[in-house]
């Protein structure tokens, strides 16, 4: 009897509790709220709701319902005790549990935040309990701060089949564990280069994982310990289509680590599509073309298979980079034609590693690290048809016991040469006018030089002998 008029107390004081002040909502609890179907409804409407609640003894737990009408982040706040340790777990509308945390022994200082959670819209359940410590009427306060906004993760998304749907080019926010993985879907409208960038922290290192459609493995990344707030992780070309990606905490402080990242898309069909791994899933790379790639990792491996419909003098290029070094490979499917090539250091821009008389048929060239950088190695490839035609013999202007500048004409662009028998006397480049001049020393009367043009792809011109006058 003395119970159920402490109840029927308790609600009246409840209802009359219920306050708004700067946006605060506070409230007492009313017994008895002892299950989800006993719930106490909690409006959240307003940006923070508090309530003072108690123990009348060691098997009392305090359930509490709220209704979200549109998506946002929840901050769920609760006071310490010297001598009780509390739980709060969160549920969803079916009483799936979503949350579970418990308190510290501690001085009540006010409330400490115990977890948060980006939620969709709809009903969820509270759960207050004692979890350890002994003692009957020990009050607490639990705090709820609820902030809309559409840039949360939306939990349950703990596996593939309940991903998070998110946009591309958008910052999106979470809050990541170590046992349970935050998962996210997206889709790419057409072919392209994808950079995915996140937060740091000082204080844990995240791992992220993106998949294919098929939930295939695509790159894997583990964060380091910094302070940048955004800074990219992930660099790859990817087809149309559905991709997913995992977020959880690798080291560090695991549980509840706020996060942010953003999926950066920009449409290209001139970029590798990975997973490119093998010659069934190689790309297509057309004789005057040319693809950027990455190599993701230490082990990324990126194939490429050109088609040719005719014997071609095939000339295959590749960024020297300025931190990596490539192993490539050229090959056909019967591997009757196998070629290996290593490149050096550079500074990033495309060089010339093989000059191949291919046959007509299908050909695959292969691209790895070798040594240097391990991850996100940048490059581009490209493949086009051999200049075989040497250049035309220069022409050589008068030259005398008193000349030093040899000129003349000779193909546009193309490097020229002056030797005295074996020796170099001199070289120079060929203006886009056809025009040259190339410094020498003075040379006696009756002196035989030799005059020839070397072009881009390496073709050299019949020589042109002329003697000193």
């Amino acid at each position: 009897m003395f119970k159920s008029f402490i109840s029927i107390f308790s609600v009246l004081i409840g209802l009359v509790l219920f306050s708004n002040v700067n946006n605060v909502l506070a409230a007492s609890e009313y017994e008895s709220n002892d299950s989800a179907s006993t719930a106490q409804s909690i409006s959240l409407t307003k940006n923070t709701v508090t309530i003072d609640g108690d123990f009348y003894d060691n098997y009392d737990d305090d359930y509490y319902v709220f209704t979200l009408d549109q998506a946002g982040k929840l901050d769920v706040s609760i006071n310490r005790h010297l001598n009780v340790q509390y739980s709060v777990k969160l549920y969803n509308a079916s009483m799936n549990e979503m949350e579970s945390y418990y308190t510290n022994y501690g001085v009540n200082k006010g409330t400490a935040n115990l977890f948060s959670q980006g939620l969709d819209k709809g009903t969820y359940y509270l759960k207050v309990e004692r979890y350890a410590g002994q003692g009957e009427g020990i009050p607490y306060k639990l705090k709820l701060d609820f902030n809309p906004s559409e840039s949360y993760e939306k939990e349950f998304n703990n596996d593939f089949s309940s991903a998070d749907l998110i946009p591309l080019n958008k910052e999106v926010r979470g809050f990541a564990d170590f046992f349970s993985s935050d998962y996210f879907v997206f889709e790419l409208p057409k072919s392209g280069e994808l950079k995915i960038d996140m937060n740091r922290s000082l204080q844990t290192k995240y791992e992220v994982t993106l998949y294919s459609g098929s939930r295939t493995e695509l790159e894997r990344w583990t964060t380091d310990y910094s302070n940048k707030k955004m800074s990219n992780i992930i660099n790859i070309g990817l087809p149309k289509g559905t991709y997913y990606l995992k977020v959880r905490t690798y080291e560090g402080d695991r549980d509840n680590i706020p996060y942010s990242f953003k999926v950066n898309f920009s449409a290209s069909t001139a970029i590798e599509n990975e997973d490119n791994d093998d010659e069934s899933r190689a790309d297509s790379l057309r004789i005057g073309s040319s693809k950027k790639g990455i190599i993701g990792s230490y082990y990324d491996v990126d194939y490429y298979r050109l088609d040719l419909s005719k014997n071609t003098n095939v000339a295959l290029q590749i960024t020297n980079s300025k931190n990596a070094r490539f192993y490539i490979e050229v090959s056909n499917p019967n591997r009757t034609f196998v070629q290996y090539y290593y490149t050096q250091y550079g500074h990033n821009k495309l060089k010339t590693f093989a000059n191949v008389n291919l046959k007509k048929g299908i050909y695959y060239i292969r691209v790895k690290r070798y040594d240097g950088q391990e991850y996100k190695i940048p490059y581009t490839v490209r493949a086009f048809k051999r200049d075989t035609t040497p250049p035309a013999i220069p022409s050589v202007n008068r030259v005398t016991s008193k000349t030093i500048m040899i000129t003349g004409k000779a193909e546009k662009s193309a490097k020229l040469y002056v030797y005295k028998g074996t020796k170099l006397l001199g070289q120079g480049v060929v203006t886009s006018k056809g025009t040259y001049s190339v410094k020498i020393a003075k040379q006696k009367k009756g002196t035989t030089l030799k005059v020839y043009a070397k072009d881009a792809a390496g073709n050299k011109s019949k020589v042109k002998t002329v003697k000193v006058n």
